[in-house]
């Protein structure tokens, strides 16, 4: 019981994350196992700048700036 608590409480925070700012993540953190981390930083700089840019970024700060959830976070 205590265990799925638990898991419920990581799927709800997992899903509360914009879908695709997760997959930029998962891509940075494949690429950062193969290379050293100076490497990274202006492809990661270019990935957030592109994230907040993108129409779920303005959703995600809307909704933050609103108090409210972002569209895509389940009810």
């Amino acid at each position: 019981a205590l265990l799925d608590a638990a898991l419920q409480r990581v799927l709800h925070q997992i899903l509360q994350c914009a879908p695709g700012a997760l997959a930029a993540t998962k891509t940075l953190l494949a690429q950062a196992r193969h290379a050293p981390p100076a490497s990274l930083v202006g492809n990661a700089a270019a990935v957030s700048s592109r994230s907040a840019q993108s129409e779920e970024g303005q959703e995600g700060l809307a909704a933050f700036l609103g108090k409210r959830e972002p569209q895509w976070a389940p009810q």
